[in-house]
């Protein structure tokens, strides 16, 4: 929760906090450590309302979390930098493989937004998967409101994306036909 609640880093994991971390766990010990980080978790979330921040640094951390999904990359390439008879070299700053990962999220995003958004204007909520769906992903938001964010926390409500953009898709196309016929 420290982590998560600091505003310097849009409560991702950073250097400072991790040193902070590991030096409390050494001089105090881990019981003692998670006692005092809950302290000055309670200060950052007090210093975050007294600032009256907690729209924006709510908002702030959903887009860090939800902007885009491309670090399975990093992961991937940083393990490879290590591995020494690897045949495929995986380059840290390659921004092509990225762009397209990114691609592949945004075009599941956008027919899951039709999908919410032409369910909700006809009040139509019949098929309870994108239904279930938009609740995980609600959770995972609300969940990492107070909590550390990263692209891969996200990862677990994705699939549910994909059953929310099938819809989306379906109602579009749906949508796109009649608007046609009328023509």
């Amino acid at each position: 929760m420290y982590v998560g609640l600091n505003t310097n880093y849009h409560g991702q994991w950073n250097k400072n906090d991790s040193q902070l971390f590991e030096k409390l766990i050494k001089e105090k010990g881990p019981t003692q450590a998670q006692k005092i980080f809950l302290e000055l978790s309670l200060k950052r979330l007090n210093a975050i309302i007294k600032e009256k921040k907690v729209i924006s640094f709510s908002l702030d951390k959903i887009i860090t979390m939800w902007h885009a999904d491309h670090e399975a990359y990093d992961y991937a390439a940083e393990a490879q930098s290590k591995n020494l008879t690897a045949k495929i070299k995986l380059r840290k700053d390659n921004k092509i493989p990225k762009l397209i990962m990114n691609a592949y999220y945004l075009a599941i995003l956008l027919p899951s937004l039709i999908a919410l958004f032409l369910n909700s204007k006809n009040n139509d909520f019949t098929n309870p998967l994108p239904l279930i769906g938009c609740f995980i992903i609600l959770g995972t938001i609300l969940l990492h409101i107070p909590f550390e964010v990263a692209l891969r926390y996200k990862n677990h409500s994705l699939i549910w994306f994909c059953f929310i953009a099938a819809q989306g898709i379906i109602n579009g196309g749906s949508l796109i036909t009649k608007i046609l016929s009328k023509n």
